[in-house]
Order: C-alpha cells, then structure tokens, then sequence
C-alpha cells in the first residue's frame, strides 16, 4: 500500500521556510491528512479499494495477542503492548497478503489465493530482509 504524502506548498526554489506541523492547528492537520488520503484513495482500483476496505475494518483481538505476547515472553505483558502488537501484526498480515497478490498476479493468477501464494511471498519478503528473525535455532518462527 502506497503511504500517504502530503502536498508540497512550497516553492521550488527553497527560498520559503518549512512550517512545521506544530504550528498548524489540530483541524487544519486532520484536514490535511484527509485530503492526502482521498487522493490515494482516488488512484486505487475497484479490488485495491475493496481490500483496502477489509484491511481497515480488520482487527486482531487484543486479549488473543496479550495471552499469546505472554506465553511466548513468560511473564505479564500490558494492554498497551498487546495494542501495539496487534498493530504491527496487522500491518505485517497486510504486507503479506498484498505480496502475495503481487505474486499470484506475476504467476498469471486470478481469483483467490492460494497457500503456496502466501509462502512464495513470505519468501520473496524473507528475501528482502522484511522478515524478523529471532537468533535461537528453535524459534517457532523459523519454522514458519
């Protein structure tokens, strides 16, 4: 997914000085920011645009990823951490499936995907280095 940039007001030259968003009041960023995402949202096709919409109204369950967060650490982890995992998951699930679109999409592919699609894009990710890995041999994610 493309990330969103704002719109550069400034003159080419660089004669003017950079405003920082600090001096912007709270409405004017919030409109700023939903200007820039209804352009990107202009450029998206008819299926870019229907899995953009899934991906926003997905979610994982935080107690899940909290039960999970602390067996895997062996001690409490907070409702924040849970949170903050849940988001980067999200994002990671996300990124996936859109290589893997991109993979089946390259195959000559159409219609949904299928398993060997999601591991040929974890592999062209793990490839690339976007892939987390933990230094203990018996990780559960080298499995993966």
């Amino acid at each position: 997914m493309a990330a969103e940039q704002p719109a550069d007001d400034h003159s080419e030259d660089g004669d003017e000085e950079e405003k920082g968003d600090e001096d912007m009041p709270i409405d004017a960023k919030r409109a700023q920011r939903n200007l820039a995402h209804s352009k990107m949202l202009e450029h998206f096709t008819e299926a870019q645009l229907e899995r953009y919409e899934a991906f926003r109204r997905s979610k994982f369950d935080r107690r899940t990823m909290k039960r999970l967060q602390q067996t895997i650490v062996g001690q409490q982890v907070s409702v924040n951490m849970a949170l903050v995992m849940c988001g980067i998951s999200k994002v990671f699930v996300g990124e996936l499936i859109e290589t893997a679109r991109q993979v089946a999409e390259e195959q000559g592919q159409q219609g949904p995907l299928q398993p060997h699609h999601i591991q040929d894009a974890f592999q062209q990710l793990d490839r690339e280095g976007r892939i987390p890995h933990l230094q203990s041999n018996n990780s559960p994610l080298r499995t993966l």
